[in-house]
């Protein structure tokens, strides 16, 4: 077993608790960044000598130990191409709250991302700016089920310095599992379709629940979710507020853009707001066997949501 290395705080049958801290307690090593005062010289294993970057951090973690990389409040870093993120079961917590967390800058390419490889990673209290334009996705999911993005912020410099999607899996590799949850994303780019999580594999067990999204109007394209003609099994969508500044959403539904007619899951409390005042489509494709509950809508600054689709009689 891996032993813990955090050296100030106070155990419990033999684990570490990191009293004030908001990190989780683990069997594992603690890896602590810094830009303030870490060094890539350092070895990283306590708060006085952090390493300075995340991509560091992340070649001292053991695979599938638990290590939890600990970023430090008041962290910058820059992420000018492809980073990759590649130690199974290893979370990064960011600490601080507001301005004071963790804050990772997208810059120089549109291929300036973290590549996500491995099993059970996850991210924590972090904010992600995009600040270079039409950078294709934040994070690029490959082999990684389980992957979680949780209580983190996403947000665009300007229209036109932008990201095109938060999340984005690939083909034919397994993301099942993935949940994205409790963050705040303000997507402002008009230059290209835009899309909080772009499915590009069959997927199972997908998570998107409690996430705030403000996005520029672009009509006909996705908000929320997009997995195309891919099938879906065991989808939870629930609780999310959206605004969007979308007048049509025929082709490029509030929610979901599917084609695929064969998904299963359930879709629920979701609250909209869109300019879309004709005919708003929530999820696309006739039959797409998603089941909804209570999903709210509103068209109109004025008045308050209506339940979207229609509540049926059978």
């Amino acid at each position: 077993m891996a032993t813990t290395n955090y050296p100030q705080g106070v155990s419990s049958f033999g684990v570490p608790v990191m009293g004030g801290m908001n990190v989780p307690t683990t069997t594992g090593r603690y890896i602590f960044v810094s830009s303030v005062s870490g060094s890539n010289g350092n070895l990283g294993l306590s708060v006085d000598q952090p390493v300075a970057t995340l991509l560091q951090a992340v070649a001292v973690a053991n695979a599938n130990q638990d290590d939890i990389i600990v970023v430090m409040a008041n962290h910058t870093e820059s992420i000018a191409a492809a980073t990759s993120i590649n130690k199974a079961g290893v979370r990064i917590v960011g600490l601080g709250i507001g301005s004071a967390r963790p804050t990772f800058t997208f810059t120089t390419a549109t291929s300036a991302r973290f590549t996500i490889t491995g099993k059970n990673i996850g991210f924590f209290n972090c904010v992600f700016i995009a600040n270079f334009a039409d950078i294709a996705t934040i994070f690029l999911v490959g082999a990684s089920p389980e992957f979680v993005v949780d209580n983190c912020e996403f947000r665009d410099t300007t229209s036109s310095l932008n990201m095109l999607a938060c999340v984005t899996t690939t083909v034919t590799v397994n993301a099942d599992g993935m949940k994205f949850t409790n963050n705040l994303v303000k997507m402002l780019g008009t230059t290209a379709a835009t899309v909080m999580i772009k499915i590009l594999g069959t997927m199972s067990r997908l998570q998107v629940n409690d996430n705030f999204v403000t996005k520029a109007a672009l009509d006909n394209t996705a908000c929320l979710v997009n997995h195309a003609a891919l099938v879906m099994t065991d989808l939870e969508m629930a609780r999310n507020v959206l605004n969007s500044g979308n007048t049509d959403s025929a082709t490029g539904g509030f929610l979901i853009v599917t084609s695929s007619t064969t998904n299963t899951g359930h879709v629920y409390d979701n609250k909209v707001i869109g300019l879309d005042t004709a005919a708003a489509v929530l999820i696309t494709a006739t039959g797409h066997k998603y089941g909804q509950t209570n999903n709210l809508y509103s068209g109109d600054v004025d008045t308050s949501g209506y339940v979207l689709p229609v509540i049926g009689t059978n």
